[in-house]
């Protein structure tokens, strides 16, 4: 989730809630400076934002998958090569790949 806040604290404990913060991005508005940034909440005391980054991102990753997993098919029923057909697609979900790779090592 994304959150607009004043400054760059990473890590708030609320009760048995903790919000873990990254990727800031710095906005001016009106002559004020905050920052845009992803935020995860979590219970676990030993996760990271980077963790937490990582395995959502794998998730997203893992679901771009399998939604793009249609040009395997159409490629193999047409007797086509997906690289030929959709090269951009293809390396898009060699990343996507890798990124699902990256989550599991967390």
């Amino acid at each position: 989730m994304k959150m607009n806040v004043i400054d760059k604290t990473a890590r708030l404990e609320l009760g048995g809630l903790i919000e873990l913060r990254g990727n800031f991005v710095e906005v001016v508005r009106e002559e004020e400076v905050g920052y845009e940034c992803d935020v995860y909440r979590t219970n676990d005391k030993t996760m990271t934002f980077d963790k937490m980054h990582k395995m959502v991102m794998a998730e997203q990753a893992q679901k771009n998958l399998d939604e793009s997993d249609w040009i395997n098919d159409k490629c193999y029923e047409l007797d086509l090569k997906t690289k030929d057909v959709y090269p951009e697609l293809c390396v898009q979900r060699e990343a996507w790949r890798q990124q699902v790779r990256d989550g599991k090592t967390c």
